[in-house]
């Protein structure tokens, strides 16, 4: 199967699910089989923390 060439992928996070942003987030691996994003906020008790991608095409 072929790649796809014609979509953008945008990682984001939340940390209540309604308000998402790129901010601080750290893409560690970003190839044509692969992508890695660090997030910058430390996991602690108490702390809820979602990502997702977004997949879009111009």
């Amino acid at each position: 199967m072929a790649a796809a060439t014609d979509v953008t992928l945008i990682v984001e996070a939340s940390s209540d699910l309604v308000n998402w942003s790129s901010a601080g987030l750290i893409i560690e691996t970003n190839t044509a089989n692969q992508l890695v994003v660090r997030d910058t906020v430390a996991v602690t008790p108490g702390v809820q923390r979602f990502m997702r991608i977004r997949v879009t095409r111009p």
